[in-house]
């Protein structure tokens, strides 16, 4: 069969699969394809069930963050409820990425409360997430707990996009807020093989570019809470090994065939799930391999397949969980405009949790040579 030859009618949803699958099965770029991981119902579906079913023992990263704040966070509150920076009778927070309900109870949730509790009150909670059903979960989760603030779900890309977040009644939010990142999101960072810089030197430019751009989103003044996982014990690839992590990471080759971005000789089945844990750089690489060759067609935007092969035993990297020390992501958010006011374990110091301000004056962007 020509691939080439066949066209089709690509959908936006179409193409943004078709564009990550190609990046990902041509070896373009390494650990790019997190966000399809989640994009459709079923893959969010499997990480809600990954989240609520592991055990603790083995999915630590969860129960570590939340062991953070369920610990900390009435000191975090108290911590920044004197802010002469912030309108504590009227905070606008904004979440990154909230994802399921069990993670928006136990984390962002959680610390709100905290918040309410020391004094100060929630006008305007807005959640920047790209799967439509975390996006619809979490308005009424959150409108269920804080029926006084407002709730405002927005589709946009959290580590580029700086959306208006106004609302009717809540008008001016150019004021200083907070910003809340949970889920070790900041260690999911892709790199290049056209890139000819170390891994070091790919990831650690972007962990700035991201604090870069949350020195945006919080303004002058603003707070930064942010979670991070630091476990670089030969642990550390367990909270990985689940079947349903399995079925969370394959299904973004189910979804290329179900959804048309891959061509229908494609066989997902031939590629399977295995993390492998790189300690020279303390990362889990998130790794689909191929257990047999095949030739099949990635969509293109003209509405053609284009021929695309993989062989027995290639690689494809999905994800990274990079696990940054503690040095290194006070580093790389002080050099992006931000003064570190605590890190804040659980019980089981895997997961921290860091408040940064917003200094006054905002730098241009300074990255690493």
């Amino acid at each position: 069969m020509n691939q080439a030859t066949n066209r089709i009618t690509v959908s936006p949803r179409q193409l943004s699969l078709a564009q990550t699958l190609d990046d990902l099965l041509r070896h373009k770029r390494s650990g790019a394809a997190l966000a399809e991981c989640y994009g459709d119902d079923i893959g969010a579906q499997n990480w809600a069930y990954f989240v609520r079913k592991s055990d603790p023992n083995i999915q630590y990263t969860f129960e570590s963050e939340v062991s953070a704040i369920r610990c900390n966070g009435a000191a975090i509150a108290d911590l920044i409820k004197n802010d002469p920076d912030l309108d504590v009778s009227s905070l606008i927070i904004i979440e990154k990425g909230g994802g399921s309900r069990e993670a928006r109870l136990a984390k962002p949730l959680a610390l709100m409360e905290d918040f309410e509790r020391a004094g100060m009150h929630i006008s305007l909670y807005s959640g920047w997430e790209r799967s439509a059903d975390y996006r619809n979960e979490g308005k009424d989760i959150v409108t269920e707990k804080f029926p006084d603030a407002e709730v405002r779900e927005l589709d946009v890309d959290f580590n580029q996009d700086d959306p208006d977040i106004s609302t009717r009644t809540v008008i001016d939010v150019e004021r200083p807020r907070i910003v809340m990142e949970f889920g070790s999101s900041r260690g999911n960072i892709a790199t290049s093989e056209i890139d000819n810089r170390s891994f070091e030197d790919q990831t650690y430019e972007e962990l700035q570019r991201r604090f870069a751009h949350d020195r945006v989103n919080c303004r002058d003044g603003g707070i930064l809470i942010v979670g991070s996982d630091a476990n670089q014990g030969p642990d550390a690839k367990n909270a990985y090994v689940h079947p349903v992590h399995a079925n969370f990471a394959e299904n973004i080759v189910y979804r290329g065939t179900r959804e048309g971005a891959l061509s229908s000789s494609f066989q997902p089945q031939l590629l399977y799930y295995d993390p492998i844990w790189d300690a020279q750089h303390h990362v889990v690489k998130h790794t689909l391999i191929a257990s047999a060759p095949q030739n099949f067609g990635i969509l293109s935007a003209s509405g053609h397949f284009e021929a695309a092969a993989i062989e027995e035993d290639d690689h494809f990297v999905l994800s990274h969980s990079i696990k940054w020390p503690t040095q290194k992501m006070i580093m790389a958010a002080e050099s992006q405009g931000f003064k570190c006011l605590g890190v804040f374990w659980g019980e089981d110091k895997r997961v921290p949790v860091y408040v940064f301000k917003a200094v006054s004056t905002k730098p241009e962007l300074k990255l690493a040579a």
